[in-house]
């Protein structure tokens, strides 16, 4: 936590060095300066975040002490657990209150409450949901009003908010497909503070994790100052970035 502070800090005291030349013409030059810490702090970022880990490990303890075969064909199995739960054998519909888990391979959903379907594999959940996934991509996100489909790997939730692949995210309505999310009215940075010291905002980032990132109505924020502005900003992420000049 105290090399995410110092690179924080670190990254505040390029504004104050800088502030009379983030203008129009001189903000890709700062963004290049902040690109070349990025670079530095995703180098040092190689493990997993400590909750996915716990829950790799629990997951993989589990797998070890009860294996069972697993037909390649069929979807992966779906646990639900929680302290009240009720089930229809005939149509499927499942309700579950109290310390409610859902796990499937390695990702699993708790909340307090939740509705769904194991016929359609569909689950609502209406208040708070923590989703994590240790499974590229990685993921740690809370939202609210959810749904999804944990075979199609489909849904939404509202007021996102969390880290997926490396990246702080947040986001007034978050979309879910196999290989792609969407943000929308929102914000993505690499700082871990609670007010990050950089950013961007858009109206709709759409990211494909270890592809490319593509943003609309784009701007970069340092300290909460606009630096730069663009109808569209696009760069390779993640495995793909190598070589590239992506001034995040």
């Amino acid at each position: 936590m105290k090399n995410k502070i110092k690179l924080c800090s670190g990254l505040f005291a390029l504004v104050t060095v800088f502030n009379s030349y983030l203008l129009a013409e001189a903000a890709p030059n700062a963004l290049d300066i902040l690109q070349d810490r990025e670079n530095e702090r995703e180098a040092a970022q190689s493990q997993l975040d400590p909750e996915l880990q716990a829950l790799h490990d629990e997951l993989a303890a589990q797998q070890k002490n009860a294996p069972e075969i697993i037909d390649a064909k069929l979807p992966p199995p779906v646990t639900f657990e929680g302290d009240d739960i009720s089930f229809n054998e005939k149509n499927g519909e499942v309700f579950a209150k109290g310390h409610v888990k859902v796990t499937q391979l390695e990702a699993r959903m708790t909340t307090d409450a939740l509705a769904g379907n194991t016929q359609s594999s569909d689950v609502y959940v209406e208040n708070k949901m923590h989703l994590l996934q240790v499974q590229s991509p990685p993921l740690v996100l809370d939202g609210y009003k959810t749904t999804y489909n944990y075979q199609k790997k489909t849904g939404n939730k509202t007021n996102a908010k969390g880290k997926v692949d490396g990246r702080y995210i947040k986001g007034e309505k978050l979309e879910f497909y196999p290989a792609e999310m969407i943000i929308y009215n929102g914000s993505v940075t690499k700082c871990p503070a609670i007010n990050p010291y950089y950013y961007i905002s858009a109206s709709k980032i759409e990211i494909w994790p270890d592809d490319h990132m593509v943003a609309y109505n784009v701007k970069f924020h340092i300290k909460n100052q606009v630096i730069y502005s663009t109808k569209k900003y696009e760069t390779k992420i993640g495995k793909n970035k190598t070589g590239e000049n992506t001034a995040f």
